[in-house]
């Protein structure tokens, strides 16, 4: 069995490994969230432009 202090000195690092983890992946998402946000939107823009080309025929 450990002792204490060892005992809380890994349960405090365990839980800022996990925080830091968890403030990572959060970041990532709303990262990736606003990419696809903003290709999605560019490529409405782009196919709106596309649909308005003449068609020649």
């Amino acid at each position: 069995m450990l002792e204490p202090n060892i005992r809380i000195v890994l349960l405090h690092t365990a839980l800022l490994l996990t925080a830091i983890l968890a403030n990572h992946t959060i970041s990532y998402v709303l990262l990736m969230n606003e990419n696809s946000l903003r290709m999605t939107s560019l490529h409405c823009k782009a196919s709106a432009t596309s649909s308005q080309k003449p068609t020649y025929t």
